[in-house]
């Protein structure tokens, strides 16, 4: 389960490409502060997620309408806690986060880089990897190179409060 020590944080490896890095004494601390600020809590591998044009559908009923998550969404955010599920037991990060998210879609077909953004941003909150995706304060989003079948990478870093 280990892939063993890189520059003094041990790296529990989750699946094909998923990995959450732990502190030098194995414990993962996710909360603190001092010494963890601006060091790479969690580093996660995700399926590239559904455009934000995909992701809602309006219904109507008797009482009007109202947005739901359409199924490809919802799908998507299940596939990501199953994913994270599989690795082992994470309580979410607390307190203001940066986040760095590298996309490398599945294929050339032109794409805006903000319309990955909510459904990733809601799949990762869904899974628990933090409490609420408002606590980011953050937010370095890059456009990668092609990946068969697309993939995101995504690290998340405690961020001081007071320099937002």
């Amino acid at each position: 389960m280990y892939q063993g020590a890189a520059d003094e944080r041990t790296r529990a490896n989750l699946g094909p490409g998923l990995w959450v890095e732990m502190g030098p004494q194995g414990a993962l601390q996710l909360t603190t502060k001092g010494e963890m600020m601006g060091r790479v809590l969690v580093r996660l591998e995700v399926p590239y997620p559904p455009s934000i044009n995909h992701y809602y559908q309006r219904v109507w009923g008797r009482q009007g309408s109202r947005v739901m998550i359409r199924a490809e969404g919802r799908r998507y955010r299940s596939h990501v806690a199953l994913l994270l599920a599989a690795g082992p037991r994470m309580e979410p990060l607390t307190g203001p986060l940066s986040m760095s998210i590298d996309l490398h879609p599945p294929d050339r077909r032109r794409r805006d880089i903000d319309n990955t953004l909510k459904a990733l941003l809601d799949a990762l909150e869904h899974a628990g990897v933090y409490e609420d995706d408002n606590q980011i304060v953050r937010l370095e989003i890059r456009k990668c190179g092609v990946k068969k079948e697309g993939k995101v990478i995504v690290e998340l870093r405690s961020e001081n409060a007071e320099s937002s």
